[in-house]
């Protein structure tokens, strides 16, 4: 396999404005993103080893958007994942959804994201019905190793 080198439109990026890389980040997720802040939905997950301070953290993993699509960086930057200090009240729960905008400090990763404040809330009932789809669905690929799945009527297959 061939790797694409991006390097020359990541450096391109590292000069552009905030509202160019938005722009740019709503098309390449297929998803409509009017401004900063904006809302995405992610797991918390603590980080084992204290950071060279000695504080606490974790990152929200799994990031997706508010439709339940998971979210990667172009240009082959990674999945979106999202520091956060870390607070106990965050394992309560699977998903929390929260606000981000472009980091101010980006490093290699012009498209870099931070949080905008500490509040959490939850996702609305249609993502979680999403994932619990998805989770269906991956659970019958699993079992079947394949797409289809036997009807509960047992009168035949159906596509997935």
């Amino acid at each position: 396999m061939i790797k694409k080198d991006f390097s020359i439109k990541i450096e391109e990026f590292q000069s552009k404005n905030n509202q160019d890389k938005l722009n740019y980040l709503s098309d390449f997720w297929d998803f409509p993103i009017q401004n900063e802040p904006f809302k995405l939905i992610g797991t918390y997950e603590k980080s084992d080893k204290p950071d060279k301070n000695g504080k606490e953290y974790g990152f929200f993993n799994n990031i997706r958007n508010i439709n339940g699509d998971i979210l990667y960086y172009p240009f082959n930057l990674g999945q979106v994942r999202i520091w956060v200090e870390h607070r106990a009240n965050l394992l309560g729960q699977k998903f929390w959804q929260f606000d981000v905008e472009f980091s101010k400090i980006t490093g290699k990763n012009p498209f870099q994201l931070n949080l905008t404040n500490r509040t959490f809330g939850n996702p609305k009932n249609s993502f979680i019905d999403r994932i619990k789809k998805e989770n269906l669905i991956r659970k019958i690929f699993i079992e079947t190793g394949s797409c289809f799945s036997k009807e509960i009527t047992g009168s035949g297959y159906n596509l997935i």
